[in-house]
C-alpha cells in the first residue's frame, strides 16, 4: 500500500467532511529520565512533547570512557539528547558535537515505562547509561514548605513537574509590586535567590494580582522581601537595598542617555548616519561608577550601612548592560528609511 496516498486520501475526506485534520496539541506526553553522573549532574527528568521536541546537552567529559576512541584528536566534546512523542511512544534520538559539526549516534523509541540504553555510546569511546521513559505527570508528592517574610504577601506552589514546583506569588498589598526576591532556605553552605523585577511604570505584580515563577526544586523555599511602587518594602533590608539602588541606578543611566541623545537628535546640522555615530559615543562614555549621593539617596530609610562589595559589582554590571543594550539597539536602526531617528528612538524607548 502507498502510504503516501493514504495520507492524501485521508486529508481530502477530511476536507469533504468540513472537519481539519487533528493537529498535534504539543501537550507533554513522556518524561525523559537522566541518571545521575559522576561528574556531579543530578538525576533529572524532561519532557516529551507531542508535535514538538525538546532537548538536553552533557559534557562527554562528565561521561565514563571506556576506550582510545574518547581521546583523538577528533573525540566529541558534547551529547546532545533530542526527545519527542510519536504515538504512544517516545523517540530519543542522541548526538555527538565537536567543532567540526554535529553526527548522530542513535535513534531509539520506548513505550511508557521502558528503558533505552545509549549503547552507541561505546561508538564513540564511552560508558553507555540508561534512560528511562516515565509519565508526563509525577505522582503526588508534598510540596515545599513555603514562607513569606513579607506580610503583604502570600505564596503557594501550584503545578508540578517531576523535578520543580511552580510558585504563585499573589500580592495583597494596596500597592503595586515592583520587585520581589524568593531564596532557598538559608544554610551555611546555600543562599540562592532569585529575583524579579520590574519599574514603578511596569511592576512585576499589580494590585490584588498574582505572579507565577517556574523552576523551584522541593527544598524549603523563602520570600525574603518585597519592594512596593510607593517605596515602602517588606522584609530582608540587605536585599531591599540592593533593589532599591538598582531601579534608582536604571532610573539615572536611561535618564542620562535620553538626554544626551534628545541633544544629539536635536542638533539640525546632522544627518540620522552621523547621529548615532555621536549617541554611540556619548552612551559609551558615560560612567559606570554609581554616584555616592544616588546611594544615598536610594537608601533613605532603609537600616543598613550601605551596599556590600558584591552588589556594587553587580550594579555595574548592569550599568555597563543597558549601555551596551542602549547602543546595541541603534543596530536596527536603517538610515534613509521611511522613519527617521527620532521617531525610531521615541517608539523604542516610550515601551521601556
Amino acid at each position: 500500500m502507498n502510504c503516501r496516498r493514504c495520507a492524501v486520501a485521508a486529508a481530502l475526506l477530511c476536507a469533504a467532511c468540513g472537519k481539519p485534520p487533528v493537529s498535534p496539541s504539543h501537550e507533554p506526553r513522556f518524561a525523559i529520565e537522566l541518571p545521575g553522573h559522576p561528574g556531579g549532574l543530578p538525576v533529572r527528568r524532561i519532557l516529551a512533547y507531542e508535535g514538538r521536541g525538546s532537548s538536553t546537552q552533557i559534557a562527554f567529559s562528565s561521561l565514563t570512557a571506556v576506550s582510545w576512541r574518547a581521546r583523538t584528536p577528533d573525540s566529541p566534546d558534547t551529547l546532545q539528547l533530542d526527545f519527542s512523542a510519536e504515538g504512544s511512544r517516545a523517540r530519543i534520538v542522541s548526538y555527538a558535537i565537536n567543532l567540526t559539526g554535529k553526527k548522530k549516534l542513535g535513534d531509539h523509541r520506548a513505550r511508557l515505562n521502558e528503558s533505552v540504553q545509549l549503547t552507541e555510546l561505546r561508538d564513540v569511546g564511552y560508558h553507555p547509561f540508561t534512560l528511562r521513559v516515565l509519565p508526563a505527570t509525577p505522582p503526588p508528592r508534598p510540596a515545599p514548605a513555603l514562607l513569606s517574610n513579607a506580610p503583604s504577601i502570600r505564596i503557594e506552589a501550584t503545578e508540578e513537574n517531576w523535578d520543580t514546583f511552580t510558585i504563585a506569588v499573589h500580592n495583597l498589598s494596596p500597592h503595586a509590586v515592583v520587585a520581589y526576591a524568593i531564596c532557598r532556605a538559608k544554610t551555611a553552605r546555600d543562599d540562592g535567590c532569585g529575583a524579579s523585577q520590574g519599574t514603578a511604570a511596569r511592576p512585576v505584580i499589580p494590585v490584588g494580582g498574582t505572579d507565577e515563577r517556574g523552576g523551584f526544586a522541593g527544598s524549603p523555599l523563602v520570600l525574603r522581601c518585597a519592594l512596593f511602587e510607593d517605596g515602602s518594602w517588606e522584609g530582608d533590608p540587605d536585599l531591599i537595598a540592593g533593589m532599591k539602588v538598582q531601579l534608582a541606578a536604571n532610573d539615572a543611566m536611561h535618564r542620562h542617555i535620553d538626554q544626551l541623545t534628545a541633544r544629539i537628535l536635536s542638533d539640525p546640522s546632522l544627518d540620522d548616519a552621523a547621529r548615532i555615530g555621536r549617541i554611540r559615543a556619548g552612551i559609551d562614555a558615560l560612567p559606570e561608577k554609581l554616584a555616592p549621593a544616588l546611594i544615598r539617596k536610594a537608601l533613605a530609610g532603609v537600616p543598613v550601612k550601605g551596599l556590600t562589595s558584591p552588589q556594587e559589582h553587580i550594579l555595574e554590571y548592569l550599568f555597563h548592560n543597558a549601555k551596551w543594550g542602549a547602543s546595541a539597539n541603534l543596530d536596527r536602526f536603517k538610515p534613509g528609511g521611511p522613519v527617521t531617528l527620532a521617531q525610531f528612538w521615541a517608539t523604542t524607548h516610550n515601551s521601556r
